[in-house]
């Protein structure tokens, strides 16, 4: 998730990571984090088929050109697969 146009905003207020094909061979995580800062907003875990819930409130969390928010997963010997949707808005 980025902002993409030059002099716009997007703010994030929620993310919604779903898991639908999961890790294999234990340890599987899946993360969503700062693209730019590495912060850590959410840590769960992605060895089973599961949905995920991030709510940065009603203001949002700023993404300015550039910077953007990641879904990683690791941990795993076969990783799993993860959907991510996001709401919010831009200015």
């Amino acid at each position: 998730i980025i902002a993409g146009v030059s002099g716009k905003k997007v703010y994030c207020t929620r993310a919604f990571l779903n898991v639908t094909t999961a890790a294999a061979g234990g340890g599987g995580v899946v993360k969503l984090r700062d693209g730019d800062s590495g912060t850590v907003f959410l840590q769960m875990d992605a060895n089973s088929i599961a949905s995920y819930q991030f709510d940065f409130g009603d203001t949002g969390y700023e993404l300015t050109t550039g910077s953007g928010l990641q879904a990683e997963v690791s941990g795993a010997t076969t990783q799993a697969t993860v959907l991510v949707t996001a709401l919010g808005y831009h200015r």
